[in-house]
């Protein structure tokens, strides 16, 4: 998959198994909503307003923490990588 796009080396694919639901509640995230509507709270957990960045970097590195220790994703080590890049 991707063999051919320019940015292959640095893609590297998120799995969560079952779903990322699924890995967010294992990770300690309380859902108030269910069924589809539950994606409506994804922007509460993962932020894309720049307001948020400062005082989120202590959340995510222990979000981070929590699903570093799910056997069923690798979502972690994207986080560890958004936040080594925010601190260079």
């Amino acid at each position: 998959m991707f063999q051919k796009h320019w940015a292959y080396e640095y893609i590297v694919p998120i799995y969560n198994s079952p779903d990322l639901e699924t890995i967010l509640t294992k990770a300690g995230i309380k859902f108030e909503k269910k069924g589809v509507k539950r994606k409506a709270e994804y922007i509460k957990i993962f932020p894309t307003d720049k307001k948020y960045s400062n005082r989120e970097g202590v959340e995510l590195k222990s979000f981070a923490e929590n699903l570093s220790k799910i056997q069923e994703t690798n979502l972690h080590n994207s986080i560890y990588d958004c936040l080594t890049a925010d601190s260079n």
